[in-house]
């Protein structure tokens, strides 16, 4: 039976780092497990995201983002994850829909509403179960910023710690509307104990035995 979790935070909580090994664990586990990138999966993606991250403060307005990054997280469910949930493989996705609530909404200022009904109507298929990394914005932005320099910070990061705090309470706050099972892990701990924490809490709730990997 196909299954599909999603993996969400402010910046610098170390997505992309453990989206990479919970795909690891399942692909130890000789179970077909899919990584979609949700804005980046598909070349229109990409390019959507590179417009939406780059330029000045104020290249577009707060709706003008969601619509973009509605577009992209879209096909990306089309292309990707419709298929492969049908194929009945496992699918984890790097951001999900709260992304786009909880930046372009609480962090930006649009319709929260709005935002919500717009994310129901560009994707047909939600996680059904969310991994929220809960991590510190001054400790995401210093991790971000050692990470990239801050010349080469993106258009969202770049605006700092203020966005991040509006972000992090907006992930904490949306998660009570979800009717699907979730979990929030401390993301202010090392890899490896996140790494661990997430594998203890798929395991829980899928009736896995994934091991980890550091």
């Amino acid at each position: 039976m196909a299954h599909y979790i999603g993996i969400d935070s402010a910046d610098g909580a170390g997505k992309d780092f453990q989206t990479e090994w919970l795909h690891q664990a399942f692909y130890a586990a000789k179970l077909e497990c899919l990584v979609v990138n949700e804005p980046k999966s598909t070349p229109d993606g990409r390019t959507l995201y590179d417009m939406i991250t780059t330029g000045a403060h104020n290249r577009w307005s707060a709706f003008a983002e969601a619509c973009l990054w509605s577009a992209a997280r879209n096909k990306a469910n089309i292309e990707f994850v419709q298929p492969a949930l049908a194929r009945g493989d496992w699918v984890i996705t790097h951001r999900t829909p709260l992304t786009t609530l909880a930046y372009q909404g609480y962090g930006r200022g649009a319709d929260i509403e709005l935002l919500r009904a717009m994310q129901y109507a560009a994707v047909e298929k939600w996680p059904d179960f969310f991994i929220i990394l809960d991590v510190d914005p001054e400790v995401g932005m210093a991790r971000k910023t050692s990470q990239k320099g801050q010349e080469s910070l993106d258009r969202f990061e770049a605006e700092g710690v203020s966005l991040q705090k509006k972000v992090r309470q907006a992930f904490l706050e949306e998660i009570k509307f979800l009717k699907t099972p979730h979990v929030v892990i401390d993301a202010n701990q090392s890899k490896s104990e996140v790494h661990q924490a997430i594998l203890a809490c798929v395991n829980q709730h899928y009736n896995l035995g994934l091991k980890p990997l550091l």
